[in-house]
């Protein structure tokens, strides 16, 4: 349950959130926003809350998909449901080790097998298995074949799914099919843009595959959204100062992550 309230102070505003889990009454996650009130703009300041407040609890990696994904991590990929094996799989993306991308694909696998309609676990699998080729995770044969298949079902399946379109998207780039690459990124943005973990997941394809200006400004876009992204966020950041030259702004962004 979300809920909060709201107190003025002359010009200022601050709105206090929280997000409590109703059956165990644990506080997940509480903030606390400050605006200047402007009677004119009052419903600019609902809509900059309401974006940040959605994708901080719920993004891929907001906080109800990582506290649902870590209580199945460390369990048996073969009990979970597609649902628990779809918010693993964001739980992993935020860490991005070998075991868990291993935990993953025995889920999604399972996951597809038992709900073979489930689009947004047949677009994960098809990350997981780019992963095997991209960052040498757990490596299977063929694994952009097999990327580039179970994207084609997931958007086959539902063309208005901006996981699906994710997941090409990045099979294109590792395929150097570039043009393809961002034009699918485009399109998962324009289906969900308030989505900060889409935002940042294509933002990342956009500076690899060259427009680094607009790819980390989608990113710090995320981070802003976000504050409790995944830490590779900033690791773009270190990226982009490096090939722009600025060396010792790329050190001070890899300290920071």
């Amino acid at each position: 349950m979300i809920d909060g309230g709201i107190r003025q102070a002359g010009s200022r505003l601050r709105v206090t959130v929280q997000l409590t889990d109703t059956i165990t009454e644990a506080q997940l996650w509480v903030e606390t926003y400050e605006r200047t009130l402007d009677p004119d703009k009052i419903f600019d300041i609902q809509d900059d809350l309401v974006v940040r407040i959605v994708s901080t609890c719920a993004d891929p990696f907001g906080v109800i998909p990582r506290s649902i994904g870590d209580v199945v991590r460390g369990t048996d990929p073969v009990s979970w449901s597609p649902y628990e094996a779809l918010l693993h799989f964001f739980s992993y993306h935020h860490r991005l080790g070998a075991a868990d991308h291993l935990a993953a694909r025995r889920g999604l696998e399972r996951a597809v097998e038992i709900s073979p309609r489930n689009a947004d676990c047949w677009a994960v699998l098809s990350l997981v298995y780019a992963h095997e080729y991209a960052h040498g995770f757990n490596t299977g044969p063929d694994p952009l074949e097999r990327a580039q298949a179970a994207a084609s079902r997931a958007v086959d399946l539902a063309p208005g799914n901006p996981l699906a379109h994710q997941a090409m998207s990045t099979v294109l780039l590792l395929r150097k099919e570039v043009t393809a690459s961002l034009h699918e990124a485009d399109r998962a943005i324009a289906l969900n843009p308030f989505d900060a973990g889409c935002n940042a997941n294509m933002g990342a394809n956009i500076a690899f595959a060259g427009d680094w200006v607009r790819g980390c400004a989608l990113i710090e876009r995320s981070m802003d959204l976000n504050p409790q992204h995944p830490v590779w966020y900033r690791g773009m950041l270190s990226y982009r100062e490096y090939w722009s030259g600025n060396y010792r702004a790329a050190i001070d962004e890899a300290v920071k992550t």
